[in-house]
Parts: C-alpha cells; structure tokens; sequence
C-alpha cells in the first residue's frame, strides 16, 4: 500500500513530532471527501501496524488528534545521512555517501498532487546534499593526493549532476593527477557532449582551459596532507590541541603557536539573520515575524563553529534596510538570512534566503506554504538548509531547538513571543501584561521550557526594577519558573542565565556567576548569555573578568542593545576611566 508507505516515511523523518490528522489527511488524501480521506488514513495506520507487529504500540503513536513515532525507539537511515552531512568531518561524509543508496523513496509515485510534491521536494533535498558531500570528498581526497578515490567521489558526482562543471573539473583533475591523462580528456569530451545534449552549450572557459593545460601535460596541483595518514593541519579545529602541544613540547612559545592556530578564526562563517518582515497586513502580527526571527537566530547561536550576530544587533534594519554590502560590513558578516512571514488563518506563508555579501549571490532560498502547526518544522528546516549552504560543521548532528524546544501548541509559542516583546520595554505595565501572556502559554503548553523562563523573567523584572508589591514573593514566583523550567530540559541555558540573576539579587554572587558560566558555555553564541555573565561579574566587583565578557559581547552583537553599554560603562568607571565611561553612557542612552 504506497500511502501507507508515504504515510511511515513522512513520520519517520520527523520522529517524536506529533502529527495532527487534518495535516496527514491534506498531505496524502487531499483529493478526497473528508470522511472518505479519514477512514483512509485508518486503514493506513492499520495496515503500518500490522507491519511492525508486537511493538507497534510501542513504535506507533496514535490518538484522536494526532499520530507520531517514538523518537527513542526508531533508527532512520535519512536522518543519519543528514547528521553525517552535518558533521562535516571526512570520515562522516565518506559514511553519509556510502548510505545513500538512491534517491528517497525510489520508484515511489503517488497519485495524489499534495503528496507527490512533498515527495519529489524531499527526493530533492536530499539530492542536494548528496551532491554537495560528494563535492567536498572528491575535492578533499584530491587534496589529499587519495586519487583513486577522488576519482571515485566525482564520478559519483557527475553521474547525479552531469550539468554542474564544477564536477567534471574535479574529475578531469583526479585523473591527471593519477596520471591518467587520457581519462582526464575523455572526461572533458563527456562534459562537452551531455551540455552539448543538454543545454545546446560549451563548456565554461575554466573547462576548456583546464583542458588544455592537460593536453599540455602540466596544471598546478595543491597538496595537502593525506585524510588517512593521521597528519593534522591547523585548518582543522579537532586536531589543533594536539599540534598545539606537540609544537610546545618541541620549545616554541605557547602564545605563539596557538596564535597561529588560531589564524584561521576569521575565516569561520558568520551570518546575520536579518528581521523577517510581516506580510499579514496586521500590525499586531509583528510579534510573530519577530518570534520567528529570534528562534532563528537563538538556534544558530547553537552552533560552535558559527558565529551569529545577535537580534539586538539587526533589529535596526526592521525599519531601515540598506544594501546587503553594508549591513555586512556594519556587522562584520560575510552571509545574511532575510526572509518575510505571511500568516494568514491557520496558514502560514514563510519565504527565506541566504545570500553571500561578497557578490550577493543568492546561496539558498525557500519558500514555505504550510499549516501553522508546521512553523517549527518550518524553522528547523532553514536553519538547516543554511547549516548545509555554509558547510557548517557542527558539534552533534541534531538541529536543537532553542526556544520553541519543546513546544508543542503553537499559540502557547506566539503567546511566548509576545511577552518577549512586552518584556524588552521594561515598562512595569507592560511587564503585567507580559505576565498574562506567558502564564496562559504556560497553561496551553506545561511542557514549554522557554515559556516558563519568559513567566520567570516578568517576576525578576519587577523585583529588580522595586516596583513589585512584596519583592520577597516576586523573587520566589521567579525561582519557582526556573525549577519547571529545569525539570522540563536539564541542561537548558536560558534557565541557568535566569537562575544566575536571582542569584544576585539574593547577594549570592559566586552561585550567579557559576550558573551565568554554565549558560554560556551551553550557548556561547548567544550575546545576551554573555551579556548577563559580565553583568554578574560588574555586580560582583570582578571589572577584569568583566570585560572579557563584554568584549564577546561586542563580537556577537556589533549594535549592542542599550543595557550592554551600561555595562562597559560601568566596567570604565572602576578602571577610572571617567571621560570615556560618559561617552559610554551617552551611547547607551541615544
């Protein structure tokens, strides 16, 4: 049974998601009565069931509203192929070719419109990212003079995409340096004759150059060490600890060498998420653009080997957008993510792209038409798309979520995403209103961390700004959201950057400080986590450690919000440089 098949697979690429019945039935029987289309789908769970036989309750989730798999109980080899993809690593690209055996569901047609697009959209995806890890391997083995397995990677290459040059270079390249130059022409005269076939054209210039510098017997040929022989290179961060100590052992200098290890920092990826604009034609639905914008971003912040310029930093630009070269310049990026947000009933419209600053070229763009209850899936997919275009290597191959992590009711998230809003104003109003929000998010979604520091944060607010009825049951209403927060994700870093500032105002300085530590190195890419820790360390006394913070700070947040200045300013005060900490101040207050 082909939909039931459709139906296992679309769950499983989503394990643990829970799936209403109405976005199942749209995506598979859309061509159906509505009755007709559910009893459809029963039967397809039917029939998934009777295939998993006794661990089908186990595996196979179901009840009146939604379906899911249990995420704990399930391996899904398209889900590793795109965590070996994300690790970045030679090793994990090797293993995430190796299993790509076809395309997605191959041989699969489904005679239902909705279906077979969602279908081939994925066949696609996939397909992209299979050919981008070919790429990266013939490129790397050949650099690594591992020929034969170049050649290997980019005939794989060229055979899934026969119109990208690219490609074909690379594999002219493999056999000449393997010294086959007779492959190396016939390669050419294979490109020349599938555009010739294909597009009516001629191979680029740097095609037919490159060929004849192999008739010619002589191209220049990079080196690199070889991927098998254990030699390390500082342009891989795993292994420069290792070289790092070697180096020193020998007598060099530590600062020295780690100096040049660290050379290659400026050339990690950097982007700045630009604030998506809202389409709806409804002022009130600002928060929700804003809301995307900030998951987004806090998702990327994640990334280790990423840098991503904080919200406060681009929030300049929802009113007054220059051109791309400058914002990038203006905040030190070389990618931008900008995008816009339609939403409209129970539907949602989200279109997204990824340019490169540098000849603002168009990387990656998408455009979403989904249920609303998908806009998760929605931002889970672009960070994901942006992870890929970039080659981002990242730490673990899971797309985390930060603050939607574990939301489930989509109006317990926009309820979120408008406290949020209501917060950063600091007004005590505002803050009350803030309150009502993230109190009923946290009723429609118990399980919702981010919802309940939003909750803690109101009750912090009013404690450290005087303005609550009994400071002493704010402070406690604030801690008590942490608990729950912590109960929900353990290891959540906005719950212990919450937890440090109660910790402060309770003049436990060493505790705020460890608890700001730990969210930071949960989440170093975040500048408000960083932010907090030098806040802690100014209230603390410790001006030195203070700075190192806030320097961070300036890295991850080039248009600081208005608070970061007051904390250089202060951090100049103590160091008794009075003139510049008034400027400092004049800044913070503009």
């Amino acid at each position: 049974m082909r939909k039931a098949e459709a139906l296992l697979a679309f769950l499983a690429l989503a394990p643990g998601l829970r799936h209403p019945r109405e976005r199942l039935i749209n995506l598979l029987w859309s061509d159906r009565a509505e009755e007709q289309a559910r009893n459809s789908l029963r039967q397809a769970l039917s029939s998934i069931k009777k295939s998993l036989g006794e661990v089908a309750e186990l595996i196979l989730h179901v009840d009146r509203k939604t379906v899911s798999l249990n995420a704990e109980l399930v391996e899904v080899d398209a889900l590793e192929f795109e965590r070996l993809a994300l690790e970045g690593d030679y090793e994990s690209l090797a293993s995430a070719a190796d299993l790509y055996q076809g395309e997605f569901l191959e041989g699969m047609a489904i005679p239902d419109a909705a279906c077979q697009e969602w279908l081939d959209g994925e066949r696609q995806r996939f397909k992209r990212q299979y050919v981008e890890i070919l790429f990266n391997l013939a490129e790397t083995q050949l650099l690594s003079h591992d020929y034969a397995h170049a050649i290997k990677s980019a005939e794989r290459l060229v055979e899934q995409d026969p119109l990208v040059e690219s490609g074909w270079r690379l594999l002219m390249r493999s056999y000449f340096e393997n010294g086959d130059r007779n492959h190396a022409l016939q390669a050419y005269k294979r490109c020349h004759q599938v555009l010739r076939a294909e597009l009516d054209v001629d191979p680029e210039p740097a095609t037919a150059e490159l060929r004849d510098r192999i008739a010619g017997g002589s191209i220049e040929s990079k080196s690199a060490p070889s991927a098998q022989s254990g030699e390390a290179s500082f342009a891989d961060p795993a292994k420069n600890d290792h070289v790092i100590d070697s180096l020193v052992e020998a007598g060099l200098d530590e600062k020295l060498v780690a100096g040049s290890a660290n050379e290659g920092e400026q050339d990690q990826p950097s982007i700045a998420v630009l604030p998506f604009d809202n389409m709806s034609g409804d002022p009130e639905q600002a928060h929700f653009a804003d809301g995307i914008t900030a998951d987004i971003i806090d998702t990327l912040s994640k990334f280790k080997h990423l840098r991503t310029v904080s919200r406060h930093s681009t929030l300049v630009y929802k009113s007054d957008r220059p051109p791309i070269a400058d914002i990038a310049d203006h905040q030190g990026v070389r990618y931008i993510l900008e995008g816009s947000v339609r939403k409209s009933g129970d539907r949602i419209r989200v279109n997204a792209e990824l340019l490169d600053s540098r000849d603002e070229s168009i990387l990656w763009s998408e455009r979403y038409d989904r249920d609303l209850d998908d806009l998760f899936a929605v931002q889970d997919d672009i960070t994901r798309e942006i992870a890929l275009a970039m080659k981002v290597q990242l730490d673990d191959g899971d797309m985390a979520r930060v603050r939607s992590k574990g939301a489930t009711d989509i109006r317990a998230w926009e309820l979120t995403m408008a406290a949020v809003d209501l917060q950063d104003t600091y007004i005590r109003q505002n803050i009350i209103n803030a309150r009502k929000l993230a109190t009923e998010a946290t009723r429609l979604d118990p399980g919702y961390a981010y919802a309940w520091i939003s909750l803690g944060w109101t009750y912090w607010q009013e404690y450290y700004s005087g303005c609550s009825d009994s400071l002493d049951a704010s402070i406690d209403e604030a801690e008590k959201a942490v608990k729950r927060a912590r109960q929900i994700d353990p290891e959540y870093s906005e719950a212990y950057s919450l937890a440090g500032m109660i910790h402060l105002m309770k003049h436990e300085d060493e505790a705020a400080i460890e608890d700001c530590l730990r969210a930071v190195a949960l989440e170093p890419g975040n500048a408000e986590l960083q932010g907090l820790t030098a806040f802690a360390y100014v209230f603390a006394g410790d001006y030195a450690s203070a700075r190192v913070y806030d320097r961070n700070i300036r890295k991850l947040c080039p248009l600081r919000a208005n608070w970061y200045f007051l904390i250089e300013a202060q951090i100049e005060v103590a160091a008794g440089n009075l003139e510049h900490a008034a400027e400092v101040y004049r800044q913070g207050l503009e």
